[in-house]
């Protein structure tokens, strides 16, 4: 059974928001990449959102609905980590599948279609908009983000990764 027609009134966003709050993601991952002359790496901080459940079916629905919203994702399967762990009674720990978006375009267009229904992680996702927006305000007129036009972060930007992770719960 398709889940809009058995929820009746409920809005789609409002079910995705609800997920999210109980089994979503948010975050900022600082990455090294290209390594300089001087041996050290330039740094990006990208970010991403998840949302993970043993139950394929759900994430499905919210892909194509996010998908329809124009936002790129995917769906990926976290069996091989899984597949020989086994819990005290010795059963077996299912697979866990998992939607997933990241990089600042995708996260802002997430994080406008549903904040307004996300209530237990939204202070993690004005965290992350706060960075995506002075990142877009550092990148105004520089056109590509590699080489001259590329805007180094500023201690704020990078003391949001540790602000978000004192708001993880």
């Amino acid at each position: 059974m398709d889940m809009r027609q058995s929820a009746g009134k409920i809005d789609f966003l409002s079910y995705i928001g609800g997920f999210f709050d109980g089994e979503g993601y948010i975050g900022m991952g600082l990455q090294k990449t290209h390594l300089k002359i001087d041996g050290t790496h330039d740094r990006n901080i990208l970010p991403s959102v998840r949302f993970s459940n043993t139950d394929i079916r759900p994430l499905e629905l919210i892909k194509n609905e996010l998908s329809s919203a124009g936002i790129k994702c995917w769906i990926s399967c976290r069996k091989g980590v899984r597949r020989n762990q086994k819990r005290t009674d010795g059963t077996a720990v299912k697979d866990l599948y998992d939607v997933g978006l990241s990089g600042k375009t995708q996260v802002k267009q997430f994080i406008n279609l549903v904040r307004p229904y996300v209530s237990i992680k939204g202070e993690q996702m004005d965290t992350v908009m706060k960075f995506i927006l002075s990142r877009e305000k550092k990148m105004e007129g520089r056109g590509n983000r590699k080489g001259s036009g590329r805007a180094e972060y500023s201690d704020e930007e990078i003391a949001l990764i540790d602000e978000l992770k004192k708001l993880k719960h």
